[in-house]
């Protein structure tokens, strides 16, 4: 993936934002395409998020509604993990030879429901955090961190609760669209 345009203080990340000037509003679909277009098969899919934390939950509404778009989808091309309790553990334990995007609420400066994709490898510091340990120390993703992609939205309320955001499910549904539309064109 190429260097992301927008600094933010968790690393150079990538923002749909239509109020951040200096990214074009699309331009994480680009980032989208690009990173599934060269992964490895299988790209495991993973959600992470507290759903009793508002919009901390994305990640796991992200990993369910894109799950739902790609029943026809072989899983020898995407595997999309939204039950888990552990995500660690989970992580630690996929293959490392095969593609993986984790989904979760990212905190950049860019707005509520902007949309980001980085590379663990791209953030400052490659500390992006499920919500206990920091990705890049976890086994199995240490390792490939320039390989491992966070597919994240910036959060509006992270308050006790239940429910995401209008504008942040909103980044959510076009987030799963988008991978499930390039999944699907993209099987044969």
């Amino acid at each position: 993936m190429r260097p992301f345009r927008a600094v933010a203080a968790m690393g150079t990340l990538n923002s749909l934002d239509s109020n951040h000037q200096d990214v074009p509003p699309e331009l994480w679909r680009e980032d989208v395409r690009r990173y599934l277009s060269s992964s490895a098969l299988p790209i495991h899919f993973v959600g992470a998020g507290n759903p009793l934390r508002r919009d901390d939950g994305i990640g796991i509404f992200i990993a369910s509604a894109l799950k739902s778009r790609i029943t026809g989808v072989s899983r020898s091309k995407a595997i999309v993990h939204d039950r888990s309790r552990s995500h660690e553990t989970l992580l630690s334990r996929l293959p490392t030879d095969e593609g993986l995007v984790v989904f979760d609420a990212v905190e950049a400066g860019l707005g509520p429901g902007s949309i980001i994709c980085a590379t663990i490898g791209d953030t400052r510091y490659s500390f992006f955090a499920t919500h206990n340990v920091p990705l890049a120390i976890i086994p199995g993703v240490a390792e490939r961190k320039d390989r491992v992609c966070v597919m994240g939205i910036e959060p509006e309320s992270l308050g006790i609760g239940e429910g995401l955001s209008p504008r942040v499910k909103a980044s959510a549904e076009a987030l799963a669209s988008e991978i499930a539309n390039q999944l699907v064109s993209t099987s044969g």
